[in-house]
């Protein structure tokens, strides 16, 4: 590609200005340092998301908390780190994300140690989000009662509990004082429930229990009733705020599930998709995106597969439940199939036939042969899976992590045994049970495609995947190398 250097001297002087710094400066540490910790492999970026729009939404699943940055960085470089695109992307995010205390919240998970989790539960990251072009999005679901009082403690000052909360809720809050009161061997009376304020119960102490969801048995009816309408408004207001970001011709990050996968499926998408469509200027362009991370096969650097598929025309004027399933079947379609997927997949068809004997010499054309086949679906498959040699690299690499995870015993004729406790747990999380995440990813990619094929004539195959960090070719083509390779 020719690069102009009068357009990186454009480049370069617009984001050295106090508002663009800031994004500029993060998204390069963020682009730098995901090319030094994992790999990353674009499909459909240049064909879809090259094309200049005048406003586009990007309809995201949301697999792991850096995906909306990753995708700011790689699109903004999707040409390479030379020739940028010069597109600003801006993400809706969950609304705590401006709480003081949210980024306690996040290494809470993580089991960082006690005295960090309090320093942090003081800090604020509303700063960062805002230049990193974040707007707020509240999820009903996960509202806790920590975000409701302390909007009440702005709006209404330091009211009673008494107010506020059911009798339950408050006999919980004073069971909590008085473990406090005995923890530090204090000789004053406790404090009774009906003596509570809102400051009282805002602090780390009571952390614990105003880091619930509210349900309608936490709150008096008349507070529980007061709290759906201000949610209400407050959801419609920043809605709006979402559209506008779409107006000004902004790229624009949005996660329908509105909450990370867990099991490596599509969640059911909520409404706040379909209010936003209806606010949206007509002329913006859909389209869906979908990273897979390939977590199996490489022990120091994973890979991940983030792609972007065709754009979904027509969305505004479908009902909302045929709305609904047309993205989430375009989500599920631009899931990257890997190696840790087909492997993973092939185990616990092997469990199911109660064989648990895994030979990767019986294993290896089986899995070449369901890759092929899903490129002529229409599917996005890595490049490396297409051709036996490089499957069966892969599938080395597969069968050593499986080793390191127990998931694998070598046995005395050069197979494995497939330890099948390590899988039948319930769990599907990527972190607890891999291969059935992977499995998951897999199937629902599967199911995707044949709904497509049941309700449509047959898809354009969207093809292969590119040589790692390089772009995708036109699908045409990358079948034609598929053929090739068999």
């Amino acid at each position: 590609m020719q690069i102009s250097v009068r357009r990186l001297f454009h480049d370069l002087r617009t984001n050295l200005r106090p508002r663009e710094l800031f994004y500029w400066t993060l998204g390069n540490g963020v682009h730098w340092g995901l090319r030094l910790t994992m790999r990353v492999q674009l499909y459909g970026m240049a064909e879809y998301y090259g094309p200049p729009a005048s406003a586009t939404l990007i309809i995201a699943t949301h697999k792991r908390d850096w995906d909306p940055i990753l995708f700011a960085s790689q699109s903004y470089y999707h040409r390479g780190w030379l020739a940028p695109d010069g597109r600003r992307v801006g993400f809706a995010g969950r609304a705590d994300m401006w709480d003081r205390g949210f980024l306690a919240t996040v290494v809470g998970y993580r089991n960082w140690p006690d005295w960090a989790q309090r320093l942090l539960d003081a800090t604020s990251f509303a700063p960062i989000a805002n230049r990193m072009r974040a707007h707020p999005i509240l999820r009903v679901p996960e509202f806790t009662l920590r975000q409701y009082a302390r909007m009440l403690f702005k709006e209404e000052g330091d009211v009673p509990l008494s107010d506020i909360l059911s009798v339950e809720t408050l006999s919980a809050f004073a069971r909590r004082a008085d473990a406090l009161q005995a923890r530090h061997q204090r000789q004053a009376a406790a404090q009774q429930p009906a003596a509570f304020r809102l400051s009282d119960v805002l602090g780390w102490e009571y952390r614990a229990l105003t880091s619930r969801p509210v349900r309608a048995s936490h709150l008096t009816p008349a507070r529980y009733q007061q709290m759906r309408e201000w949610l209400r408004a407050t959801i419609d207001a920043q809605l709006d705020t979402l559209a506008r970001s779409l107006d000004s011709g902004d790229t624009l990050w949005f996660a329908p599930e509105g909450a990370v996968t867990l099991d490596g499926r599509v969640m059911r998408l909520r409404g706040g998709l379909h209010a936003l469509l209806a606010r949206v200027r007509p002329d913006t362009r859909c389209l869906p995106s979908n990273v897979t991370y390939d977590f199996m096969t490489n022990k120091h650097r994973m890979t991940a597969c983030l792609a972007v598929g065709p754009e979904l025309s027509g969305l505004r004027d479908l009902e909302r439940s045929a709305q609904t399933l047309r993205v989430a079947q375009a989500l599920a379609r631009q899931t990257t199939v890997t190696m840790s997927q087909l492997a993973s997949a092939r185990l616990l068809a092997l469990l199911d036939e109660q064989c648990y004997q895994f030979d990767p010499k019986v294993q290896a054309p089986i899995m070449l042969a369901q890759a092929r086949r899903l490129v002529e679906r229409g599917a996005w498959v890595q490049r490396d899976l297409l051709t036996e040699r490089d499957l069966r690299r892969r599938l080395r690499a597969f069968v050593a992590y499986a080793e390191r995870q127990h998931l694998l015993v070598a046995d005395e004729e050069d197979g494995y045994l497939i330890c099948a406790k390590a899988m039948e747990g319930s769990s599907s999380r990527y972190w607890e049970n891999p291969v059935r995440y992977c499995a998951n990813e897999l199937a629902t990619l599967e199911a995707a495609l044949q709904l497509a094929r049941s309700i449509t004539a047959p898809l354009p195959a969207l093809g292969a995947a590119p040589a790692p960090e390089d772009e995708a070719k036109p699908s045409d083509q990358m079948v034609a190398d598929a053929s090739a390779a068999g």
